[in-house]
């Protein structure tokens, strides 16, 4: 009898360690909020719980480094990431996410209609960067994928979308457009898995994988109306 009490003291006294230990550490704020692309940034992150930290994230990334100030303090380099917004998470027992921002080397992307062609230019020095990208005849329409890594061309004459690897300013796909003619806007939906163009002398809305290109079938409007403008709303879709 006095050792089934003494147990269940000791099991009592272990749990209650085991929460201090693992407490869910706490993210109040980040600084800075955003860096290059590039990386090796040191995040200041301020909070609670910091103490038994075991790793930090951005995204799914570890991050460079990392250094523990004190239980409501530490410090975090950034590794090398690709253009977005990600989560920065502190792992300690529990996870607790806030979000930072990946900065790219911003760049001007020109369609160039007579020369089939796309220009890019560095906004910082007003420069032309390289040479221009050869892409579909009589290019109008360009946009970005939600994480800046892809630039999309709508080309005219030829009914097809021009995939540009912004990061190395080279065509990575072609897809042609079936189901309608004279392709102009493009928007792309908020979590970047899908595109949808507009055609302007057939009525037609295609929607792609913008991952792989392939259609998920044209949307036929009535076929007098000739879309110009594409707009998306705020709510997550795609």
């Amino acid at each position: 009898m006095y050792r089934i009490y003494f147990n269940l003291l000791v099991i009592l006294l272990v749990t209650l360690v085991s929460d201090t230990v693992t407490a869910a550490p706490v993210i109040t704020s980040i600084s800075p909020s955003a860096g290059p692309s590039s990386g090796n940034t040191t995040v200041t992150i301020l909070g609670s719980g910091f103490t038994g930290t075991t790793a930090v994230y951005f995204a799914l990334t570890p991050a460079t480094s990392f250094n523990v100030l004190s239980d409501s303090q530490l410090t975090a380099v950034s590794p090398a990431e690709t253009p977005q917004v990600v989560s920065l998470t502190v792992v300690s027992g529990d996870q607790s996410s806030t979000y930072y921002v990946y900065q790219g080397n911003w760049q001007v992307y020109v369609a160039n209609g007579s020369g089939s062609s796309v220009s890019v230019i560095d906004p910082v020095n007003d420069v032309v960067v390289g040479s221009s990208i050869p892409v579909g005849n009589n290019p109008c329409y360009i946009t970005f994928s939600p994480d800046g890594a892809h630039a999309f061309v709508s080309n005219q004459t030829d009914n097809t979308l021009t995939v540009i690897d912004s990061t190395i300013n080279a065509v990575v796909g072609s897809p042609f457009l079936s189901g309608g003619t004279f392709p102009n806007p493009i928007v792309t939906s908020l979590n970047g898995g899908a595109l949808y163009v507009a055609n302007d002398n057939s009525g037609v809305i295609a929607a792609l994988n913008a991952s792989t290109g392939g259609q998920y079938g044209p949307i036929q409007l009535e076929a007098i109306l000739a879309p110009w403008r594409l707009h998306q709303t705020e709510t997550s879709w795609g």
